[in-house]
């Protein structure tokens, strides 16, 4: 994927399914079908947005850190 394909793909993502709207969805577990339909987007996006954007690592990783006590 060219440069400005990466670019264009990140910056609608980014329009359509805001980082700290995908991290919150992620956090309360929500699914891919969950959040497409929140976002009236195709289940294929969505599920690429949550993936991409690192929102569900970032909440399993915050979870990880609430059940270890660790506070940040």
């Amino acid at each position: 994927m060219a440069l400005k394909e990466k670019q264009t793909a990140a910056l609608s993502g980014e329009l359509l399914i805001p980082m700290t709207a995908a991290i919150g969805a992620a956090l309360s577990g929500r699914t891919d079908e969950q959040v497409a339909e929140q976002f009236d987007v195709s289940l294929q996006f969505a599920a690429w947005r949550m993936n991409a954007s690192g929102a569900r690592k970032i909440a399993q990783r915050t979870r990880q850190k609430r059940a270890a006590g660790i506070r940040r």
